[in-house]
């Protein structure tokens, strides 16, 4: 089963900092309110379409934090197989989030 979420129109067309503490809508706040969610209830094969029109910006910090964040906490291959990004405004912008998945941050 396919989930579409669009970022913009579901949650802000202002993706903020990193984390929570440096204010509204962050990777953080994304990672735990959308995709763990995702994560933990999805089946065998679903996929989240994340929809990325929209948006005034496209802050790296968010997205590495939402993303790779997310890929630390499950598995790389699972997170890959499992979301599909749209970004007609920015197509080359999802180059960046599947390096985010791909990449290890050091704490």
């Amino acid at each position: 089963m396919t989930k579409k979420y669009s970022i913009a129109n579901e949650y802000s067309k202002n993706p903020g900092a990193r984390y929570k503490k440096q204010g509204e809508y962050s990777g953080e706040d994304f990672r735990e309110k959308v995709l763990e969610p995702f994560f933990k209830e999805k089946a065998e094969g679903d996929i989240l379409e994340i929809d990325l029109n929209g948006l005034n910006g496209y802050p790296s910090s968010f997205f590495e934090e939402a993303f790779g964040g997310i890929a630390r906490l499950y598995k790389q291959d699972d997170v890959l197989k499992s979301l599909r990004f749209i970004c007609e405004d920015n197509p080359l912008f999802i180059d960046d989030l599947i390096s985010y998945i791909k990449q290890e941050r050091a704490e």
